[in-house]
Formats: C-alpha cells, structure tokens, sequence
C-alpha cells in the first residue's frame, strides 16, 4: 500500500522481509536486513515519482498505481539491482580544513587518492551553483580523500561500503598526525555571539559522499559523520611550516611528498595478514582516542587499543603482567627503559580497573597524564608493529 507517496511498511515488512532473508544467504558480505529494505523504498519511491505529478498524493495499492507495464519494471529492476551487488562506488571524504590548495589527485594507490575539485565541471553528478542550492554534494576547493570501493553504500553508516571508508579514513589521518603530514589545529572556530562574547565553537557537519557510475547520471547519496568526527576534521590541517611539507612545496614536488607519507598508511589497509588486521584495529581506537572530547573515555580507548595491539583473544591469565611485559620489549631501548616502561603500565592500567569496575567515575586531573603517557606508547607501539610487517616489501 502507498500513502502520500510513500510504501508503508506494515503492508510490505512481511514480503521484503522474506527477499531479505534469500538475499542475505548470498550477499551477507556486503549487505544487511536493513539495506535490503532501504533498497526497496529507495526503488519504490522513484517509481511512483514517475507517475505521479509534482503536486499529486498517491494512496492506494502499489501495482494499481503504477499499472502493469511499469510494475513489472520495477521487478525487474529491483532484482537486477540486488543480484549487480556488489557494486563499484567512489567514496570521498571531506577533510574541510585544509588551508591551501594541493595538486589532484594525489595518488596513493590504485583505490586510495587525495582530490580537489577546482572547477563545476569536474565534480561527479555536477555543481549547482547558487544560494539554495543545498542538494551540493562535493564542493569546489575542498580536499577528499577519495576511495574506491566495491560493495553497497546508502545512506547509512552501517552499510558496507560506508564502513570500510571510515575505518580507511581513520587509518590514513591517524597516521598522517603521526608522521607529521597533518597537524590538528587549535578549536578556536567559535562564533562571536550576539553580544560580543565567544560562543561555543561551531562544528561542521562532514558527511562521506557516493558516487556511482553505473548510470547515465552518477547516482549521489550520502550519510553524515559522527559529531566528534566532524569535529577532529573541522581541526586538521596539513602542517605547511613541517621541513618535509615547506620543502616539498619549494620543489614543486608537494605530491610526491604527501604520497610518501601516506603510503605506508595505504599498504596497511591494502594487507589483509591476520597480524596486520590487529594493528588496524590498534589504530582505530587510538583515532577515537583523538576524537572524543571526553578525556575518560579517550583514555579507555587508548586501552582497548594496547589490548587490541598486545593481548591474546584466548589469554586467560595475568592480563596486566603480560600486557606490560609485551609493551616494554616493544618499544623499550634498553632493560633501564623496559623496567621504567612496564612500572608505568601497570600503574596505567590500574587506573584502567578503577574506572571499568565502578571504583571511579572519570580520571582526576593527576591521573590524566596517564591518557598522554598511554597515547604516546600506543602510537610508538603502533610504528614498532607496522615495521615488522614490512609493508610494501612483499
């Protein structure tokens, strides 16, 4: 049944949910329950736009509307485009910030590059210049980090595509901070309130953008970013005064500069070793660690992702011991800076237990210099890890 234009679930849920559940024995890697009926709607909507005139409420049932002719079609066009899954997307997301412009692209990979669009006609699905023109997409000046991806992307988070974007994203900038690429720049982008006082900083919403070619028109959706992503990325810039990014730009060679410092990033997402897979997920949660505004949340992520990088799935023993023991022979120089290191770990983590078992609520202001200490040995135990994979060497 159709309502002001719209398929209404009740009288649908049943029948997509069985298509769903035959889809899902087939296209799991790529799809879930709920992309099969975003799928649906999606296809539903545009065909009863079809028929319907601009102004026009539809009400009734889906195949009276439509007649036979066109009902038919969007059977077949609904099969087709399940069975076409998974499907060639490119994927870019906005960092917002960047103070000047780059050469584009910049190619890191065959699937991985830096773009900025420069002029109207070189943006994918075009630009429509004007005051009210919020359906804009990708926008003139800004850099992407453009990824291509096979799979599914809608307008979710969830979807695998969107996913495998974000998780690539965090990889690439959590590096690019390390290594000295990117800087994050200081969050006074707070507007001037009405009375002259500052008010809280604005946060700008990015949001990953899809592209696919498979059509006559490049058919564009998008999906907005967390808030404290959007956040970090309103406060991330290239670090222009770095002796590597200055020199770069003197030579003209600022492309090949940035490729450089990405590349390792980019054959860590590119490898799908099992031990290459713990120091992603390492990463990850020290990139949440970055973006979170809460100092004891930021602080457990660090945690989770020293587990992630140094545990064992099946350890059962002395979690502490065995953790500080691995950290201090990873990144210790010497028994003087092991024997410090693996003393400071334990006293991180019983912070750690504190906080997880109820006996605290938040770090107080002395123990926030464990979040520091635990970040920085995280990060150098991530470098430590991404060595020994060679990456690029294979």
């Amino acid at each position: 049944m159709v309502k002001d234009n719209w398929p209404q679930y009740e009288s649908f849920s049943e029948h997509v949910g069985s298509l769903a559940k035959e889809v899902l024995k087939h296209k799991k890697e790529w799809l879930d329950r709920p992309d099969v009926f975003s799928i649906f709607y999606d296809l539903v909507y545009i065909a009863i736009k079809e028929v319907a005139n601009e102004e026009q409420s539809l009400e009734g049932n889906l195949w009276d509307l439509l007649g036979d002719e066109n009902s038919e079609r969007l059977s077949e066009t609904l099969k087709e485009y399940i069975t076409s899954i998974p499907r060639k997307y490119d994927l870019y997301i906005p960092i917002p910030e960047i103070s000047k412009n780059i050469p584009s692209p910049i190619n890191i990979s065959e699937s991985i590059s830096l773009v900025s669009f420069q002029e109207a006609d070189q943006i994918p699905g075009g630009y429509h210049k004007g005051l009210l023109s919020f359906d804009n997409k990708l926008e003139i000046g800004k850099v992407y980090i453009k990824q291509n991806i096979v799979g599914y992307a809608g307008n979710r988070l969830e979807n695998a595509c969107t996913k495998e974007a974000l998780s690539n994203l965090k990889i690439i900038l959590q590096q690019g901070l390390f290594r000295g690429l990117f800087q994050l720049t200081p969050e006074g982008k707070a507007g001037l309130g009405i009375f002259g006082g500052f008010t809280h900083h604005q946060i700008k919403k990015s949001k990953i953008v899809s592209v696919d070619e498979a059509y006559d028109d490049p058919k564009i959706s998008s999906v907005e970013l967390p808030i404290d992503i959007c956040r970090l990325l309103s406060n991330i810039d290239i670090n222009w005064d770095s002796e590597t990014i200055s020199t770069a730009t003197e030579r003209e060679e600022l492309d090949k500069a940035i490729a450089a410092l990405l590349r390792k990033s980019v054959h860590l997402i590119e490898t799908a070793e099992e031990e290459a897979e713990r120091v992603k997920g390492a990463i990850k949660w020290c990139f949440d660690s970055y973006a979170v505004e809460n100092q004891t949340l930021s602080f457990l992520q660090v945690c989770i992702g020293l587990e992630a990088l140094l545990g064992d799935a099946e350890y059962n023993g002395a979690l502490t011991e065995t953790l500080a023991d691995r950290c201090s022979y990873l990144i210790g120089d010497d028994i003087k800076g092991r024997k410090t290191i693996k003393k400071n770990f334990k006293e991180l983590y019983e912070v750690r237990s504190k906080l997880v078992h109820g006996n605290a609520s938040e770090l107080t202001g002395d123990q926030s210099r464990y979040l520091s200490w635990g970040k920085s040995v995280l990060e150098h135990a991530i470098l430590k890890e991404m060595k020994h994979l060679n990456l690029g060497k294979t």
